[in-house]
Formats: C-alpha cells, structure tokens, sequence
C-alpha cells in the first residue's frame, strides 16, 4: 500500500510539475497573442490612416480640376473678351465666340464679323 501512495505522490508530483509547465506555456503564448493583437492593431490603424489620407487626397484632386476648370474658362472668357475688341465686334458678342483656342476663336470672329457685313 505504501507503494501506491508512493507512486500516486509521484504522479500527482509529476501532474503538478506538467500543469506548472504548461501554465507557463499558456502564459507564453497568452503575451504573445497579445503582443500580436498590438501589432495587430497598429497595422489596422495604419491601413485606416492611408485609407483617410487617400480619400484626401482623391477629394484635394477633385478640387484641384474643378480649380483648373473654372481658371481655364475665365481664361477663355479673356481671351473671348480680347479677339473680340481685336476684330471690331461688340463686346456683348464676345460670348457667342465659340472655340477651345485663341486660333479657333478668331476664326469663329472672322465668320461672325463677315455674317455681320451680309
């Protein structure tokens, strides 16, 4: 009997040593879970930053044509404006000019002046 209370205390020894161990294991495993939910984390903040700074930039694009755009036409209204006091048409005509360049535009004078000698 002795024998099996020894052997029991040596088992239970034993037991207490590997649930020790694997404690320890756990704990491990446990720092390194979080320490992976951390890196986690910061690779999800990273991937919202450059999400946010994208939109920015793709709204600051959008803007920046329209920018373009409106400072193309009043260009083009100048340089309506311009042919028009050039070639002698009233400037109320100015508008009517149609074309996307200085060249096109006074071709367009040219025709809408010899319309008006008819």
């Amino acid at each position: 009997m002795t024998k099996k209370i020894e052997s029991e205390a040596f088992e239970q020894e034993d037991a207490l040593k590997t649930i020790n161990a694997l404690r320890g294991v756990i704990n491990v495993l446990n720092e390194r879970i979080k320490a992976k939910d951390i890196a986690m984390d910061e690779v999800i903040d990273i991937l919202t930053y450059i999400k946010e700074t994208s939109e920015r930039i793709k709204n600051a694009h959008k803007e920046a044509i329209n920018h373009l755009l409106v400072a193309r036409k009043a260009t083009l209204d100048q340089v309506r404006l311009n042919i028009a006091a050039e070639k002698g048409l009233p400037i109320e005509m100015a508008e009517q000019l149609e074309g996307e360049t200085p060249e096109e535009l006074e071709v367009n004078a040219d025709k809408l002046l010899a319309s008006l000698k008819n």
